[in-house]
């Protein structure tokens, strides 16, 4: 059954050129080192409770964590395979390659959540000027007065979103995927926006909630 799902697996992946003969052998061997099925369905089972554990922890948490949940995906498409780790690569290679993205899906509950908050926020502080005649110097007074029932979080920091009042208006960001306080500058790519920043840049970038972005050509050169 194993060396079926192998066969099935290579047909369904994307491969630059059609397998020859001694790849077959190889994705063959593979499937035939895999493990038995008492060992694949634990294995499974330890990685499904521990990625249930890191779906718990913030973008922050996992970053500054030796936890890892998952086990390493083995490169076999496209002949990338490294033949000193491949006994170790098969173990349990159809788990690996049929893990889900939690990581991806646990980001984008994190984001959701900081946005609704974001987005209750900035309707509590429109709200506090209007009626007070300006805006709060912190997120405390915000709260102090009734006017939302808990300081929203960033997920990137794990302390309060940043705030600050400027004159008239106010700035409410959080520090986006590269974990760094950018100043509120959000990170254009020509006229593209990253909204959440973008890890493998070395300009990083805020996710800027209030005032909404805009396209600056100036700034999106620096």
């Amino acid at each position: 059954p194993l060396a079926q799902m192998s066969s099935i697996v290579i047909t369904m992946g994307k491969l630059d050129n059609e397998p020859k003969i001694k790849e077959k052998f190889m994705f063959l061997a593979m499937s035939m080192l895999h493990t038995r099925r008492n060992k694949t369905i634990e294995k499974y089972n330890e990685m499904f409770t521990k990625t249930q554990e890191m779906l718990m922890l913030t973008p922050f948490e996992r970053e500054h964590s030796s936890y890892n949940p998952y086990i390493e995906r083995p490169n076999i498409f496209n002949y990338k395979i490294k033949f000193n780790s491949f006994t170790k690569q098969s173990k349990y290679f159809l788990l690996s390659i049929s893990k889900p993205p939690s990581e991806i899906s646990a980001d984008m509950m994190f984001r959701s959540r900081t946005e609704l908050e974001a987005t209750i926020t900035i309707l509590a502080l429109k709200r506090y000027a209007i009626e007070n005649g300006s805006f709060p110097e912190t997120h405390q007074e915000l709260l102090d007065t009734g006017y939302i029932t808990k300081i929203p979080m960033d997920p990137y920091s794990d302390k309060p979103l940043v705030y600050r009042k400027t004159g008239n208006d106010f700035i409410l960001y959080s520090l986006g995927e590269d974990f760094d306080d950018d100043n509120g500058t959000p990170l254009f790519s020509g006229k593209r926006l990253y909204k959440w920043g973008d890890s493998n840049s070395k300009k990083g970038g805020d996710a800027v909630f209030w005032p909404i972005p805009k396209y600056d050509k100036e700034l999106s050169q620096k």
